[in-house]
């Protein structure tokens, strides 16, 4: 959203997301591209050069919700190292997890493995995380932001790299013989995958700042609930937004045995029988069958159980527990045009996490998230 003069109502969204210089995700992008200059190799590959610094702005809004006001340019410098620094740990998973799926190409460019070989996307990531985890302990000692620094800071950052890396590894590793993922170790995956990040980011920024307990908690809640919802909405990509994930991945190499976490197709499995279950199993195993035939099959089960229709009812009873936890957070707001940006913030991000869905899969989620 642009800067417009006079435009009050939404400043706070304008002063993290806006356009003008000192907004900070201006601020977030012109540190960025100095530390890129600065890294000793790789500098100009495409999975660093792009991105939505999704995680850096939660950085961003945690700290502003918690001290219940607008920041300065000087904390929004601060704000942009310490987001800098989660942003590395998640271009490290991003490399990673292409590497384990085997994707060749992310925002219709190359992965990372697949330009520079899959050693250096090992030894880099490795690099990025070391690095992430070096910024922030300079960070946390050098600025004001940081007054507050207690040991749950360092343990928070811990927790989310032990949750990561948990989560990749029950992926890889609950790939029983001619088995597939249960619905419940999906989610489980995915809690520590992907909500883990997402959550912490935003926690990070809010225990730098000085919000009460209270609030911390409705936030973590509201942390969960979008995570989960974001992942679902990844997930739909591959069977409900099929061309442009075609554009963003390089073509639509959905295979079973890469995506296992897939919560869409989990949950379809659990609609079956076992005798049905068991045979859709057997030919996703059968090596005489087609990666588009095989598509096609769970395609058209999908269809035919509305697995959509369903996973969208889930979505919807997250985000109504987003209103009524954000609804009960209302109290310890003090300036009720913050929690009006706040809000307007959560829609957008959401708007945003559909826009790669084909028009008529838009359109029905689009109601649940404009409501």
């Amino acid at each position: 959203m642009s800067s417009k003069a006079g435009n009050y109502q939404f400043k706070y969204i304008d002063d993290v997301i806006g356009s003008k210089d000192d907004s900070f995700i201006r601020v977030f992008s012109m540190l960025w591209a100095d530390h890129l200059k600065q890294l000793p190799y790789f500098s100009d590959n495409a999975q660093l050069v792009f991105g939505d610094r999704f995680r850096p702005i939660l950085v961003c809004w945690g700290y502003m919700v918690s001290m219940q006001r607008a920041i300065d340019l000087d904390e929004k410098k601060e704000l942009a190292e310490i987001g800098i620094a989660v942003e590395l740990l998640h271009k490290a998973s991003v490399m990673l997890d292409d590497l384990v799926d085997q994707d060749i190409a992310r925002r219709g460019n190359e992965t990372f493995h697949v330009t520079h070989g899959q050693s250096n996307a090992i030894m880099f990531s490795v690099y990025l995380l070391s690095s992430a985890l070096q910024m922030l302990s300079k960070s946390f000692i050098k600025h004001k932001v940081a007054k507050r620094i207690s040991n749950k800071h360092y343990d928070l950052i811990f927790q989310t790299l032990a949750e990561m890396s948990t989560g990749a590894l029950k992926e890889i590793n609950n790939n029983h013989e001619n088995q597939l993922l249960k619905l419940e170790e999906v989610r489980e995956i995915i809690n520590l995958e992907t909500v883990s990040l997402i959550k912490n980011s935003f926690l990070l920024g809010f225990s730098l700042g000085s919000g009460s307990p209270d609030l911390e908690r409705h936030m973590a809640k509201v942390g969960n609930c979008c995570g989960y919802i974001f992942q679902i909405l990844n997930d739909f990509e591959p069977f409900w937004g099929e061309k442009k994930y075609n554009e963003y991945k390089g073509g639509n190499n959905w295979d079973i045995n890469k995506s296992r976490k897939n919560i869409a197709f989990a949950f379809l499995m659990e609609t079956f029988t076992p005798k049905d279950r068991n045979a859709i199993t057997k030919t996703l195993f059968d090596n005489s069958v087609g990666q588009d035939d095989k598509y096609k099959m769970v395609k058209e089960k999908l269809i035919e159980y509305d697995v959509f229709n369903q996973l969208c009812e889930d979505i919807a009873d997250m985000v109504s527990l987003v209103e009524q936890t954000l609804e009960k957070a209302k109290q310890e707001f003090t300036d009720p045009m913050l929690y009006l940006n706040f809000r307007v913030f959560i829609k957008k991000i959401f708007n945003k996490g559909i826009k790669r869905l084909d028009d008529e899969s838009y359109a029905r989620l689009v109601t649940i998230f404009t409501k």
